[in-house]
Order: structure tokens, then sequence, then C-alpha cells
């Protein structure tokens, strides 16, 4: 059965459709800037980005690196605290299969889980040093972290 999922990124996790200057990261080797960017559909397990001068692009879901909302021109209070500190984010193991964790990230930055469909799962919680979740009730996927105005993808085996 085709499952053909029209959504665009920005509801899917809840962010604003009037992002600057942020970035799509398709893959290890391909970024865009988000601006060029129309539309991201869903479709099987394949990406389709649709750019702003017509053209359509096919990306396997599992590819994706990251989507990257911002202001033009702004930082986010959690993007500052993590520049000034010299914060480099850091997702692993990924993919992961019990315990996820995540660092370089202010310890009382809310960290949300959201499964591949736009639900939210739950809440990262702090242990001192990181964030980090137990998933190991998940079932294997994809899955996508909401950081501030961030948003990075992981994979639950």
């Amino acid at each position: 059965m085709k499952h053909n999922y029209i959504l665009t990124v920005a509801m899917l996790l809840g962010l604003t459709v009037n992002a600057h200057a942020g970035l799509f990261i398709p893959n290890e080797f391909e970024t865009y800037n988000t601006e060029d960017l129309r539309k991201i559909s869903f479709e099987d397990d394949n990406i389709v980005a649709e750019w702003t001068d017509g053209q359509t692009k096919n990306y396997e879901f599992s590819s994706l690196q990251r989507i990257l909302f911002n202001e033009s021109g702004t930082q986010t209070e959690v993007e500052t605290q993590m520049a000034e500190k010299g914060a480099e984010l850091l997702l692993y193991p990924n993919p992961v299969v019990e315990t996820l964790y995540l660092s370089g990230v202010p310890a009382d930055t809310e960290v949300l889980m959201y499964a591949s469909n736009g639900v939210t799962i739950g809440l990262l919680q702090h242990n001192g040093t990181t964030f980090e979740a137990n998933v190991s009730n998940l079932k294997n996927g994809v899955y996508f972290l909401k950081i501030a105005d961030k948003v990075v993808k992981f994979i639950k085996k």
C-alpha cells in the first residue's frame, strides 16, 4: 500500500513557516538554503524537495541529515549560549538501540522528540552533563529531536 504523506517540515515539527537563512541538508554531500526550498513531501521512503525555481528532487529518507530553521541575522538564546561556550551539538550513538545521548546543549533547554509523522514522543531529560533518553521501547525507524530552532535526525534500530 502506497503511503503518500505531504507535509511541510514546518508543520511536521511545529516550526514557523517564515524561516530564513536556514539549512536543508538532505545527505552528507549536499547543503541548501531553506529560502530556496518551497516544500518537502514525504512519500514512501523518500523525501521530495520542491524548490522555488520549480525543480523537484528525490532523496532517500534515511539519508536526511538535518533541517535547520533560523530567522535571518538572529540567534536563539540557546544558539548564543552554545556559541559562547564553544559547544558543539553531538548526538550519539546514531543509530541507537537503547539509550540516546545529546551533548553540547545548555541544561535548561527543552529538547523534544518527534516521530517521523510529527507526533511528539517525549522530552529528553538532562542528567547533569548530557541529555539522555531510553528509546528501547520505540519501534525501529527515523525520529527527530527539536532543540530550539534546530532539528536533528536519529535512527532507532
